[in-house]
């Protein structure tokens, strides 16, 4: 074997070390994504869930599969029986087939959403209509599962639904880096622990989750943060700049010129 000259050791050296250090980063992220995932997991079990599907055999092997996901199920063979279980036991989310007899998904919906809005709902077809996407987004359909609907994909409009129900009346966000924001003790925390945050940075991560999907202007920091003191442009992006350091550059957004944003 020939050795390697001296001149060519260390930008092999440099390389192997930016390797090493990319695979930790990725052990990180996976760790903190599946951190994420167990989190909203366990919320899952608490939320009551009405499975409507008149084909009993995918009704029987879903049933299964969300009686170890949900906290509560009830199921339903048509719209009719649907709607009656919904009326009774008003549950928390609702996965219904949209077509049924009697009472199809959308009639279902429809007449479900005259008068809550606040349930989250799942869609279930063998078709893929542009006519039901647009009746669904009309319809505040959380997802649309084109069938057969795989276990991840299901499970994944269900975790959709747990965090659109979670910010009703959230205690904690859950971001998709990972990281959990809890809002009554203004901490955040990873796989690893809690990241120390100074009062300003907490402050900063507040005013973000209540504007989510919102761009923060400069302005409102200023009067929120540093109230009747000046507050230059400089010094918030100090302050953002560190912030993401420690919670990554994928959770807190810019708007060029106006201010800052996470999404919703």
């Amino acid at each position: 074997m020939d050795a390697v000259a001296p001149c060519e050791a260390k930008p092999l050296l440099c390389e192997a070390r930016a390797c090493s250090t990319i695979r930790q980063d990725a052990r990180i992220d996976v760790i903190k994504r599946s951190n994420c995932m167990n989190e909203l997991e366990k919320k899952l079990r608490k939320y009551s869930v009405l499975y409507a599907e008149d084909d009993e055999g995918i009704r029987k092997s879903y049933e299964m599969i969300l009686k170890k996901l949900c906290g509560s199920l009830r199921c339903a063979s048509d719209g009719n029986e649907a709607f009656a279980l919904y009326t009774e036991k008003r549950p928390d989310i609702l996965i219904a087939d949209i077509k049924m007899p009697y009472t199809d998904g959308m009639q279902l919906v429809t007449k479900i959403r005259r008068f809550d809005k606040e349930l989250r709902i799942l869609l279930t077809t063998a078709y893929t209509d542009e006519q039901y996407t647009l009746q669904a987004i009309e319809l505040d359909i959380s997802r649309y599962l084109v069938k057969p609907v795989m276990l991840e994909d299901l499970r994944g409009a269900l975790y959709k639904c747990v965090r659109e129900l979670e910010e009703k009346n959230p205690e904690q966000i859950c971001f998709e880096n990972g990281l959990i924001y809890n809002i009554p003790l203004k901490s955040i925390s990873s796989g690893e622990g809690e990241i120390p945050l100074t009062n300003i940075e907490s402050r900063i991560m507040e005013i973000l989750i209540e504007n989510r999907g919102r761009i923060v202007r400069y302005e409102k920091f200023e009067s929120e943060i540093w109230r009747n003191e000046y507050m230059s442009k400089e010094t918030l992006r100090s302050h953002i700049k560190f912030l993401r350091k420690k919670i990554g550059t994928d959770i807190i957004k810019s708007a060029k010129g106006l201010g800052y944003f996470i999404n919703s």
